[in-house]
C-alpha cells in the first residue's frame, strides 16, 4: 500500500509548526533595531530519507 507523504504527514505535521516558529524568529530579527533590516535571512528544512528494508517474505 502506498502512503501519501507530505509536510503534513511527516512527524504528524510537527515540521510545519517548527517552520512557523523559525519564521517568527526571522521576522523578529528583521524587526530588531540592532540588526540590518536588508540582510538576508534563511530558514532551512532538511529531511533525510532512508529506504526501509522490505519485510521478509513468509
Amino acid at each position: 500500500m502506498k502512503r501519501k507523504i507530505d509536510l503534513r504527514t511527516i512527524m504528524n505535521g510537527a515540521i510545519i509548526e517548527m517552520f512557523d516558529e523559525e519564521m517568527r524568529k526571522v521576522l523578529a530579527n528583521i524587526a530588531d533595531e540592532n540588526t540590518a533590516p536588508n540582510a538576508s535571512r534563511s530558514v532551512t528544512i532538511r529531511i533525510d530519507v532512508e529506504a526501509l528494508a522490505p519485510p521478509p517474505k513468509k
